[in-house]
C-alpha cells in the first residue's frame, strides 16, 4: 500500500492530491482484479480500469481523486479520472553493493537523516500511488508542510551478496540469538537460535498457541509522531502511547512495513521513514508491549501493490541469479538486525499484495512505473516469482527458523483467483504458513463476498496446512450482511473458521482515513483521539474472542 507522509502544523489547509492508477493483469492465473491501491491524501486509486499485461505497455487506468480535507470533517474521497498510460523500455541502473550501518548506499546516495519535506500543494502521479497523508481534521489543522529530522543514521542490515553480518548477542527473551558469519553466494548463512515472542525484558507471558490476531498496521506512527509533538488520546480522555491504546482495546498484534531504501531516487521518504532503522525502533516498542509482530517486506524503495512492484534502485541491472541472492541476503540481514536489537518479528510477510508478482518494474522519482524490467518476478513467469519468494523465505528461516511466513494478495473478493494463485505457489514448491487477503469493501466487495472466498479456500483440501488472515481491512459501510460493521464482519469471518485456521486480521493505518475507509482516530491539530464508537466494536470482540486472545 502506498502512502506519503505529512508534517503537522498549526495551520488549517486544504490538501488536494491526485493519483492515477494503472492496473496489472497477469497472464499466469487469469485473475481479474477489482482491488485498489491506497492513495494517502484522501483517495486510494482504483485498479479496476484498463490492465497491463506483464511485460507490456501501460494503458489507462482509473484514479480516485482525493478531495480536500477540511477542519472539522473527514477528507473527501472524490471521483475518478482516466489517465493515459506510459510505455518505455527497461532502464538498467546501478546495481547492488552493501548498505553499511548508517553510511552510504550502493546507489550513490547517503541516508537522509533530516531535512524539510513539503507536503502542501498539489501532487500527481500515476501507477496507483497511495499516499495516506491527509488526516481527518476535527476542528483543527490538516497536515501541512513542515520539517522533519530523523534521529540518527541507518544501522545494521548489510545489503550485499557476500558481506559479513553483525554478530548476535544473547537473547533475554527466551533463547539465543543467531550469531553472525558470512552470508555469500557460495555458502549458507548460519541458522539462528530460538527466541520467544516476548518483549525485550523477557517478562512477557507465553503466546497463546491458538492465538487469534486482532492486529493493526502502525507503520505510519513514527512519521505521525513528528519528533514527539503528537498526542494520542484514548477513549477515556487520557493521553497514552498509541501502542498502549491499541492494546487497551484488545489489539494484540502490530504489522509494520519496511522498504529497501526509502531515500533512493524512487523512494518513499527522503527522511528514511519505514527503513530498517525506523522499523527496528518501532519493533522494539511492539515487543516491549508484549504484542505479536508481523513484518511486511515490500522489496521496493517505495510502495509495492497490485499496480506496481518497483525494483529497488540498487538492485536494478542484476541478473536473475544475482537478484535472487540479493532477496535472500537483504531478508536475512534485516531479520538478524531486528533479532539482535530485540525486535524479532513473529511473522514475516514476503512481499506486499503480490498478486501480479514482485520485483517487476522500473519506476520514476514519484514511484510510478515507467517500464517492465527484463529480469522480473511477474506472475506470468512463476518460475522466477517462486525463486524470489523462496529466496525471501529462506532468508527468514536462515536467520530464525521459527518465524512464520505469510504471503499476501488482494483477491479477498475472488475465491477462484485466490485458489489459482495459491495452487501456482504450491506447485512451484513455495512453502508458507499463512495466506493473507486484502478485504476492503471499496475494492473487494461486501463481507458476504469475503466470507465466500474464505469458505472456498478453507474447503480446498490442498490448502489444509494453511491458516488464513485479512492482511488489510478498514472501517467501511456494510450492506451485506446487514446489521454489522466491516470490522466485526471480517473478524467474525476469520475467528469462526474451524480448527483455529483463521489466524486473524490487520486494520490498515487506524490514524488515517480515505476512500478505503475511515480510521479509528480523529485529528485536532496535533492531538489524535480514539473514536469511542469504533473502539467499542473491538471492546466487544475482546470479550467474545477472549479464549484466543
Amino acid at each position: 500500500m502506498e502512502k506519503k507522509s505529512v508534517g503537522f502544523a498549526l495551520l488549517a489547509v486544504n490538501l488536494a492530491i491526485a493519483c492515477s492508477g494503472s492496473d496489472i493483469s497477469h497472464s499466469g492465473s487469469s485473475v481479474g482484479q477489482s482491488g485498489g491501491t491506497k492513495s494517502s491524501t484522501g483517495g486510494r486509486a482504483n485498479q479496476g480500469g484498463a490492465s497491463l499485461a506483464s511485460g507490456g505497455a501501460f494503458s489507462g487506468g482509473t484514479t480516485a481523486r482525493g478531495g480536500s480535507s477540511t477542519a472539522g470533517g473527514t477528507p473527501a474521497t472524490g471521483g475518478r479520472s482516466t489517465t493515459g498510460g506510459v510505455s518505455s523500455t527497461s532502464v538498467s541502473q546501478n546495481t547492488g553493493g552493501s548498505v553499511t550501518a548508517g553510511g552510504t548506499l550502493a546507489n550513490g546516495g547517503a541516508f537522509a537523516t533530516g531535512g524539510t519535506r513539503l507536503t502542501g500543494g498539489a501532487t500527481s502521479s500515476t501507477g496507483g500511488s497511495r499516499p495516506i497523508a491527509s488526516a481527518s481534521a476535527v476542528g483543527g489543522a490538516s497536515a501541512a508542510a513542515g520539517s522533519r529530522a530523523t534521529g540518527g543514521t541507518g544501522v545494521g542490515g548489510l545489503s550485499s551478496t557476500g558481506g559479513s553480518l553483525p554478530t548476535g548477542g544473547a537473547s533475554s527473551t527466551g533463547g539465543s540469538r543467531p550469531t553472525g558469519g558470512a552470508s555469500s553466494t557460495g555458502g549458507a548463512p548460519p541458522t539462528g537460535g530460538t527466541s520467544s515472542s516476548g518483549g525485550a525484558s523477557g517478562t512477557c507471558p507465553a503466546m497463546n498457541p491458538k492465538l487469534f490476531a486482532m492486529g493493526a498496521d502502525l507503520s505510519q506512527i513514527p512519521e505521525d509522531e513528528n519528533g514527539g509533538q503528537t498526542r494520542y488520546i484514548d477513549t477515556d480522555g487520557s493521553q497514552k502511547d498509541i501502542v498502549a491504546i491499541m492494546k487497551n482495546h484488545g489489539f494484540n498484534y502490530v504489522r509494520l512495513r519496511t522498504f529497501v531504501d526509502p531515500t533512493a531516487s524512487d523512494g518513499y521518504s527522503p527522511e528514511g521513514y519505514c527503513d530498517l532503522t525506523h522499523t527496528i525502533a518501532m519493533g522494539q516498542r511492539i515487543k516491549q508491549a508484549c504484542m505479536g509482530y508481523l513484518l511486511d517486506f515490500h522489496y521496493s524503495d517505495n510502495w509495492a501493490d497490485p499496480s506496481k512492484q518497483c525494483i529497488p534502485v540498487a538492485w536494478q541491472g542484476m541478473t536473475l541469479a544475482q537478484m535472487t541472492q540479493q532477496v535472500h541476503d537483504y531478508t536475512y540481514n534485516s531479520i538478524v538486525a531486528l533479532v539482535n536489537a530485540g525486535a524479532r518479528p513473529d511473522i514475516v510477510q514476503v512481499g506486499n499484495e503480490i498478486t501480479p508478482g514482485m520485483l517487476i518494474h522500473i519506476c520514476d522519482s514519484t514511484g510510478k512505473p515507467t517500464s517492465t524490467n527484463s529480469v522480473n518476478g511477474s506472475a506470468s513467469d512463476w518460475a522466477n516469482l517462486a525463486a524470489f519468494l523462496n529466496a525471501g523465505i529462506k532468508g527468514v528461516h536462515d536467520a530464525d527458523p521459527k518465524i512464520k511466513i505469510m504471503l499476501h494478495i488482494d483477491r479477498g473478493g475472488d475465491g477462484s483467483a485466490s485458489s489459482t494463485w495459491i495452487n501456482n505457489a504450491l506447485s512451484h514448491n513455495v512453502t508458507f504458513d499463512i495466506f493473507g487477503e486484502s478485504t476492503y469493501v471499496a475494492y473487494q466487495g461486501q463481507p458476504s463476498v469475503w466470507q465466500s472466498t474464505f469458505d472456498t479456500l478453507v474447503g480446498t483440501s490442498a490448502f489444509s496446512a494453511l491458516k488464513f488472515a485479512s492482511a488489510e481491512y478498514n472501517n467501511e459501510t456494510v450492506t451485506s450482511p446487514v446489521g454489522t460493521t466491516s470490522m466485526r464482519a471480517i473478524n467474525d469471518t476469520l475467528f469462526n473458521i474451524a480448527n483455529d485456521r483463521g489466524f486473524g486480521t490487520f486494520f490498515w493505518e487506524p490514524t488515517r482515513s480515505g476512500d478505503w475507509g475511515n480510521g479509528l482516530f480523529t485529528w485536532n491539530g496535533t492531538s489524535c483521539t480514539a473514536i469511542s464508537s469504533a473502539f467499542a466494536v473491538y471492546d466487544a470482540m475482546r470479550t467474545t474472542y477472549a479464549s484466543r486472545l
